[in-house]
């Protein structure tokens, strides 16, 4: 990105793990300079975690500038087969396990978002260091499931999914994904009102900002133009599209004004 944008300024990667972004976040919005040279890719489910006023949520995800996302996904439930469970219909007869690494975070959210909002008979088992410890687990037997992107599943799980010892049982957006030749159900169809309805919709809506990436409050407006235009350019430049290609990670950009909007 640094060629794409005015200077060709530095680029220096700094890590800030910790609850599910929000650690990253609160710093962006509180601490970290607002005048365009720090950047943030966080968590999708940080505009969320404001709306519903988690406790440490300290920003308000209005006040950010967004500067684009490099691919929209899905998110889906993904359960060992051996486990009793082929059929989201099973989940209403059937307990499983499934792995999560905090209260509050992604990983954890919708399999108890699941049971409490539907009834289906997920139980979470906290406590794993992201997803990539509990795709292990799962092969070790220790879980027999996964709530995640697909994309990020794929990252550590596509072999799961080839070999048949996983599988995808549901995504969790309104319509079903023309990708999986409609074979593979949503939530909403085991949804039984409109209110049910409407709380997956919310929760669904996280995955139209993609994998956000934003400054912080108060950036002047043409820094964030010259940061969203570099950005865009990024997302079509060569070389990152190659090394997307080499590392299997799929290209499908929104704008900064497609992700505030």
């Amino acid at each position: 990105m640094r060629q794409h944008v005015p200077g060709n300024p530095t680029f220096v990667v700094e890590n800030m793990p910790g609850a599910g972004s929000l650690i990253a976040a609160n710093f962006l919005y509180s601490k970290a300079a607002q005048d365009g040279t720090v950047l943030g890719s966080v968590s999708r489910n940080i505009p969320n975690f404001a709306f519903m006023k988690s406790a440490n949520a300290n920003f308000d995800p209005l006040k950010f500038s967004w500067i684009g996302s490099p691919e929209m996904t899905h998110r889906a439930c993904f359960v060992r087969t051996d486990s009793g469970v082929t059929a989201p219909e099973h989940l209403f007869e059937r307990e499983v396990l499934m792995g999560g690494d905090g209260a509050g975070t992604s990983l954890s959210e919708m399999p108890i978002l699941a049971r409490n909002l539907l009834g289906m008979k997920f139980k979470v088992v906290d406590g794993y260091k992201g997803s990539t410890d509990i795709v292990l687990a799962m092969q070790r037997n220790e879980v027999h499931g996964l709530c995640q992107t697909v994309m990020a599943f794929a990252q550590a799980g596509q072999h799961l999914l080839d070999d048949g010892t996983v599988k995808m049982l549901f995504t969790t957006e309104k319509d079903r994904v023309a990708k999986y030749e409609n074979k593979v159900p949503t939530i909403f169809e085991y949804a039984k009102t409109e209110e049910q309805r409407n709380i997956l919709a919310f929760h669904a809506s996280s995955l139209e900002t993609g994998r956000p990436w934003l400054t912080p409050p108060n950036v002047p407006a043409e820094r964030v133009q010259a940061l969203r235009r570099a950005f865009d350019a990024t997302m079509k430049d060569a070389g990152f599209l190659e090394e997307a290609r080499q590392r299997k990670l799929e290209v499908d950009p929104r704008t900064g004004e497609h992700v505030e909007a």
